[in-house]
Order: C-alpha cells, then structure tokens, then sequence
C-alpha cells in the first residue's frame, strides 16, 4: 500500500497538533501543569497561535501521512 506523505511549513490551523507536540517534548505531566496550569493544553495551544512564539506555528514544518497529521518538527 502506498502512502502519501506530504511536509509542509505549519499554519496557524495546525496549533492544536504543535500544542501535542510540545506535551509529548515535555513528557511530564507535573512539569505541564505546573508551569502551564490543569488546563496546559490549552495554554500550549494559544501558545502555537502566536507568531512571537518560539513554539508558534510559523516555527513549525507539519509531516502529513494519507491526510492524516503524523508528527512535526518546532
């Protein structure tokens, strides 16, 4: 089965993917809530939205497999 992968700079719509990407950097939760509070994915998301952000979209490239997102790189 072939797959169609696709890389690509990162969009603001891709934040929620990015602000996964983070968590799964960080990798620990205690870190997450402490520095970001219970609700961290939210703040890592409005994180991905900013372009003054080292973690912000536009410093991302987004790795697509059949569509679907697969990983990326901050």
């Amino acid at each position: 089965m072939d797959s169609n992968i696709i890389i690509r700079p990162a969009t603001v719509l891709d934040h929620n993917n990015i602000a996964q990407i983070v968590k799964l950097a960080i990798g620990d939760t205690q870190t997450l809530i402490e520095y970001c509070g219970e609700n961290y994915m939210h703040v890592l998301s409005q994180i991905a939205k900013s372009p003054l952000s080292q973690y912000s979209w536009n410093n991302s490239i987004i790795a697509m497999v059949n569509g679907k997102f697969a990983g990326g790189i901050i």
